[in-house]
């Protein structure tokens, strides 16, 4: 898959979560993690970790790309939050 193109490029949706688990909840800070596999290559698991702190006004995402299978995959990886 080549880089995502046009206004709107950052909506598409690549990858199929499997899973959503709450990691920390506290009174400070929240952690969740969702889990799954690209939309067009399935042998790429993805793992994005969401952590919000009562101090910060923002979020921070941060994702693990695993390429599974034994061949190279080509792929255009990336963040996007709104």
């Amino acid at each position: 898959m080549g880089k995502p193109l046009g206004a709107n490029a950052w909506q598409q949706l690549a990858v199929r979560s499997e899973s959503v688990e709450i990691i920390t909840n506290t009174g400070q800070q929240a952690v969740g993690r969702a889990i799954g596999t690209s939309a067009d290559h399935p042998g790429l698991t993805v793992v994005t970790t969401y952590t919000a702190n009562a101090d910060e006004q923002w979020i921070t995402a941060e994702t693990e790309f695993r390429n599974t299978t034994a061949i190279a995959l080509p792929v255009w990886v990336g963040d996007a939050m709104d």
